[in-house]
């Protein structure tokens, strides 16, 4: 008798148990949607930065001129920039954005959540100092067959596509450190920080006037800065296995900045990045609106850790199209190697980085930051090889 009451007490408590459990994580839901199209997602503030970069980024351009052919005559002028214009871009200061009233209107900007804002700002000065230097032919002219840029001159350089790049006296093109040091500062660096935070996001009520909780807009506003569609895993992550076309590739411009950089390492890397970010952001979602905490945390992890390799995989990327060719010849080298800088510099901005400043610098010191008209393919290959150890990442095949 007293064993079976014991066997009945046992029940009872391990039922007591696990209502107690259920309530405070519920069962994952089975109906997990195949794409992050929630009718109830918003991140509009995210994707309003991310068009203040892309009308900045158009800014940055009109310096550069064009020429369709060589030899050709200029079809677009470039014209000469100054500091303070660059930056109401990014400060969203004195109505910049000519083509968007909504922006202009905006309360937010381009550094307010960038936790690189005075870097970027150093690389704005430093291209609209190299914009000042260089000479722009007018529309009609030849140009001069290669530009003027040189080590220790500022100017124009002709790729060996065909297009120009505006360097720094030190080599360096600027507007891809602009853009390439964002990916860790701002992109990066914000969806990582909402993610640590979001235990301590509200997730009871739903926010006066809105059909979400704060914690289920907080995920969303940090899926808001992958810069992911919201189309299907499988539509996303879509590639002929022989010519590695498919709906992404075609439809690329659907891809911005973070997303775009996963959606090509998918097919140079073995991180395949764009289907674990947004597999576990769809997870975490619907576990977050579920209290499924212990799930959304697992999502978190995992979110965290491929972000943490991304630079790592963005280098390596670029390491690729560097060809022996492009090597050879000086705009496309500093081109190219100016992004992997930018990448380099932005990895010192990412939350709980699994390189350290000491790596970071020995990293810069071999791409020649300070001047990479001196940078070698030993010492570019030196990193490749040291971003795959540290970064625990590898070209597809390794």
């Amino acid at each position: 008798m007293k064993k079976h009451l014991l066997l009945a007490a046992l029940a009872i408590v391990s039922v007591l148990s696990s209502c107690k459990k259920s309530e405070d994580n519920p069962a994952p839901s089975d109906n997990t949607p195949s794409s992050y199209n929630f009718s109830n997602a918003s991140y509009s503030d995210e994707i309003g930065r991310i068009g203040m970069f892309k009308s900045l980024e158009n800014r940055l351009k009109k310096s550069i001129p064009t020429a369709a052919g060589t030899p050709s005559a200029i079809t677009y002028a470039g014209v000469s920039v100054d500091y303070t214009t660059l930056n109401n871009y990014f400060t969203n200061t004195g109505s910049p954005y000519l083509d968007s009233t909504r922006l202009n209107g905006a309360s937010y900007n381009l550094s307010d959540e960038n936790a690189a804002a005075a870097v970027v700002q150093d690389y704005l000065d430093a291209y609209a100092t190299a914009s000042q230097a260089a000479s722009f032919p007018t529309v009609g002219t030849t140009p001069t067959p290669d530009g003027t840029a040189t080590e220790g001159t500022a100017g124009l350089l002709k790729n060996s596509s065909g297009s120009y790049l505006l360097l720094g006296a030190d080599g360096i093109n600027y507007a891809q450190m602009i853009q390439k040091v964002q990916f860790g500062s701002l992109f990066i660096y914000q969806i990582i920080t909402r993610l640590d935070a979001i235990n301590d996001v509200d997730n009871t009520t739903l926010v006066a006037g809105k059909t979400y909780t704060a914690q289920e807009h907080a995920w969303d506003e940090a899926f808001g800065y992958t810069g992911f569609p919201r189309y299907p895993v499988d539509s996303l992550t879509d590639a002929d296995p022989v010519t590695g076309n498919g709906w992404a590739k075609t439809n690329s411009s659907k891809f911005l900045y973070l997303a775009n950089y996963s959606r090509q390492t998918d097919g140079s890397t073995n991180l395949l990045a764009t289907k674990t970010l947004v597999t576990a952001f769809i997870k975490g979602r619907v576990a977050i609106s579920n209290k499924d905490y212990t799930t959304r945390d697992q999502q978190i992890n995992i979110i965290k850790t491929c972000l943490r390799k991304m630079l790592g995989a963005m280098f390596l990327q670029e390491y690729n199209e560097l060809t022996p060719a492009k090597f050879a010849d000086p705009a496309s080298r500093n081109g190219l190697v100016s992004e992997m800088i930018g990448m380099v510099v932005g990895m010192k901005y990412v939350p709980g980085k699994t390189i350290s400043d000491v790596q970071i610098n020995d990293l810069l010191t071999h791409l020649s930051s300070t001047n990479i008209w001196q940078v070698t393919q030993p010492n570019i290959n030196y990193v490749r090889d040291q971003v795959k150890v540290i970064f625990g990442v590898g070209f597809k095949g390794d």
